[in-house]
């Protein structure tokens, strides 16, 4: 019973700020640079392209890998242990010791997992390499979309523990906000974002 009212409060806050969020959508328009990420969008859709005209059923194994890897990695950043892990074609399970939370049960719908490392690993690419990382994050990025509109369904055991409606608002306000943060490390502009994303802390009365 706890543990339903704190997810419920989490939610219930998390729609607030996201709302106070979007009070600032001229804040976050004014920063968009587009014109110099145009390059890795089209990388990213010509990807997304080929994934569901071709590439579709050869990324089975490696979404559900995926899938069930983020878990994993969730279930060991909350201190939980791993007792078994395992993906196949037609499906995969993680089973851990310990509490499980809505973080755990939907990371995989909104925590990309490639794309977060490669940002990550960026720090340390040389710079005339970058935009060619750049590609990678793109289109890595893009297969974790596909496989989030692939995977997220009503009857999933995670999506059904957690609350329809809770993974719906928790999955959707990550989503977005996580392809904020994709956007602006693509073009370089991680500070101007996360100065935004801190801001939206403080309700707007004006």
């Amino acid at each position: 019973m706890k543990s339903t009212v704190i997810k419920y409060i989490f939610i219930v806050f998390l729609i607030l700020y996201f709302i106070n969020l979007m009070i600032s959508y001229k804040d976050i328009v004014n920063k968009l640079d587009i014109l110099s990420i145009y390059p890795y969008c089209i990388s990213g859709a010509g990807f997304g392209l080929l994934y569901y005209v071709i590439l579709k059923k050869y990324f089975t194994f490696w979404e559900v890998f995926l899938h069930e890897l983020t878990h994993v990695t969730f279930t060991l950043l909350t201190f939980n242990k791993i007792e078994s892990f395992s993906a196949s074609f037609s499906g995969g399970s993680t089973v851990y010791r310990g509490k499980s939370t809505l973080l755990i049960r939907l990371s995989p719908y909104c925590f990309p997992l490639i794309s977060s490392f490669l940002m990550v690993t960026s720090i340390i690419i040389k710079n005339s390499f970058l935009p060619y990382f750049f590609h990678l994050i793109s289109v890595s990025y893009t297969l974790f979309i596909c496989s989030v509109f692939t995977h997220f369904r009503f009857d999933q055991p995670d999506i059904k523990k957690s609350g329809i409606v809770v993974s719906l608002v928790f999955v959707s306000i990550i989503n977005i906000l996580f392809l904020g943060l994709v956007i602006f490390f693509l073009q370089q502009d991680v500070l101007s974002y996360t100065k935004i994303l801190l801001d939206a802390f403080f309700w707007k009365f004006s």
